[in-house]
């Protein structure tokens, strides 16, 4: 109902439904617990001089019979019963979260920066932006235990007799949609027959005794957990980021074991509200191939964290100062270890490599040399600025960081990995350009949280780094390596089926083994077997392991095809 079909195609219309359910019922909070004025009664959506005035009774009489009168009819004689189906779903999908849970991101600084937005969408009725009553009618709808969170509920608790909505907005939300649709099949499709063509030119022949890198290497492995002291983090000269999460770094260490000289060290960085046990999985992998790995949790970013901001223990998701604490807490883990008595002389500090996941990804490139890109996050952390790429508000939180050095860039670092990374807003070509260390990143051709094109493919052909790799998965989203599950509390549309998840980890540990054995110049894969490791490192490599299920592209930096804005 928020839709001119004259102008917006089914397929269109369906994903734009699907989002905006998603993105109001489950990002979108509140302002306060005081007293409702007189509820909204009526949906008006002005088309040039035309409006179309639809009450919020009809829509709930349309939601739960599939009748439509008045205007509301006219509307939805004009859409398709498919796209009807799911309108109807969208109005009724109930978003099982307690009044708390949603003040606490309504009032947290990205609530309120994604609430800004959609409330140049949803306005009142006198044309101004909607946010204090959306946020109010999204607590009062989660406190209503009659009927909970839907959007019908969130309309009738809205502060206001009419609600307007904003045509050119729509409009342009419209267009966006389009514009990347497009452009993420076009890419991923040019990706798919690139990486194709090279295969069938250079065909993968390993020997005949070469190892399958998806497989378990031949070391043993023993885990140990460390507790590291981190001193206090200083940004500028006259400025000091306390640890306030606490001093003490936590980690968990994978060593090979019989390994008769110093082997690399490979530093992982966790996603947003995970943990590193989850990572357990490319710590055992790379470490039974040569490769020590050490994956510390942030407690400033880990799913406890997050807990205890559900609790309403800390005010905002992720604070401003995440960002460069977690690179300093990374730095300080490595001097830890150079200097540990035990460990030092076991790991090679000339050979040291990082991954990160999401997030973390953003944090690994960081610390492989990306600058923070001020310019881009004070022209694009726009309020007024309505977009779909999620990601935007995660790396408009570094918007706020004080006036500082922010070359962070640790120069032991040698190769990094990023999966999934954000980009675009906090780094851009320019701060990526920096980078001058070997980099692989990872993307998910339906990634919603993280879009490919914008975030990963556009960036780093605008870097122009000369020695990265472009890793494609296809369909995957934003949890394709992920545990079964983990992604079920997320909004609808960001649960696009996936294949098994252990599919991509077997894809990526076999890479990761290859690029680190390759760029940290560990010289044999297995004792006595020389191997070329860069062999491996091909989109024929990535064919000869590829399963129907999830489709698996690698191209070089001078393979990748050239994705125009």
């Amino acid at each position: 109902m928020i839709l001119n079909p004259s102008f917006t195609p089914v397929s269109v219309r369906s994903h734009l439904t699907r989002i905006g359910a998603s993105v109001l019922l489950n990002l979108g909070l509140m302002l306060g617990l005081g007293c409702r004025a007189e509820a909204a009664e009526r949906l008006t959506v002005y088309v040039g001089p035309l409006q179309f005035s639809v009450s919020v009774n009809a829509l709930d009489k349309f939601a739960t019979g599939g009748e439509a009168t008045g205007d509301l009819a006219l509307i939805m004689n004009r859409l398709d019963d498919e796209t009807q189906v799911e309108i109807r779903r969208f109005l009724q999908t109930s978003v099982d979260n307690s009044p708390v849970v949603v003040a606490q991101f309504a009032y947290s600084a990205m609530g309120e920066d994604l609430l800004q937005r959609i409330g140049t969408l949803i306005q009142t009725q006198s044309g101004i932006n909607g946010f204090h009553a959306i946020r109010a009618a999204l607590i009062l709808a989660a406190a209503d235990e009659a009927e909970g969170l839907t959007l019908i509920n969130v309309l009738r608790q809205f502060l206001s007799s009419d609600l307007r909505i904003n045509l050119a907005s729509v409009e342009g939300l419209v267009n966006e949609i389009e514009l990347l649709s497009s452009e993420r099949e076009r890419m991923v499709e040019a990706i798919a027959q690139q990486s194709e063509q090279m295969a069938s030119q250079i065909p993968f022949m390993p020997e005949e005794d070469a190892p399958d890198l998806r497989q378990p290497g031949a070391y043993s492995v023993r885990q140990y957990e460390l507790a590291v002291p981190i001193p206090p983090l200083a940004i500028a000269a006259d400025a000091s980021i306390q640890n306030e999460t606490g001093e003490t770094l936590v980690a968990d260490l994978y060593l090979p074991q019989e390994v008769d000289q110093s082997v690399p060290l490979v530093v992982v960085t966790h996603s947003l509200a995970s943990t590193r046990s989850r990572f357990r999985y490319w710590g055992e992998h790379l470490a039974s191939h040569g490769i020590a790995v050490v994956i510390p949790e942030h407690e400033g970013s880990n799913a406890a964290y997050l807990e205890a901001l559900m609790r309403g223990e800390h005010r905002n998701l992720i604070d401003t100062v995440e960002y460069p604490r977690r690179i300093h807490e990374i730095s300080s883990l490595l001097d830890a270890l150079q200097q540990h008595p035990e460990f030092s002389s076991q790991l090679n500090f000339e050979q040291i490599g990082v991954i990160g996941t999401s997030y973390g990804a953003t944090v690994a490139l960081g610390l492989a040399g990306a600058e923070l890109n001020r310019d881009r996050l004070q022209t694009q952390c726009v309020p007024d600025d309505l977009t779909l790429n999620l990601s935007t508000l995660l790396q408009c939180r570094t918007n706020g960081l004080p006036e500082g050095d922010y070359t962070l860039r640790d120069p032991r670092i040698r190769a990094v990995i990023a999966m999934f990374p954000p980009t675009s807003v906090i780094f851009g070509p320019e701060g990526l350009s920096q980078i001058d260390v070997p980099t692989m990143v990872v993307s998910a051709s339906e990634d919603q949280l993280a879009p490919a094109v914008e975030e990963q493919i556009r960036p780093f052909q605008g870097a122009s780094l000369d020695d990265w790799y472009l890793v494609m998965l296809d369909p995957a989203n934003h949890y394709i390596l992920n545990a079964v599950g983990s992604e079920d509390k997320a909004p609808d549309f960001l649960q696009s089926s996936r294949p098994d998840p252990a599919i991509g980890r077997s894809y990526i540990q076999a890479l990761s083994v290859a690029f680190f054995k390759t760029y940290l110049g560990e010289g044999e894969l297995n004792p006595g077997h020389p191997i070329d490791y860069k062999d491996y490192l091909s989109a024929s490599y990535a064919e000869s392991i590829r399963q129907d299920a999830l489709n698996f592209y690698m191209l070089s930096a001078s393979e990748i095809p050239i994705d125009e804005p």
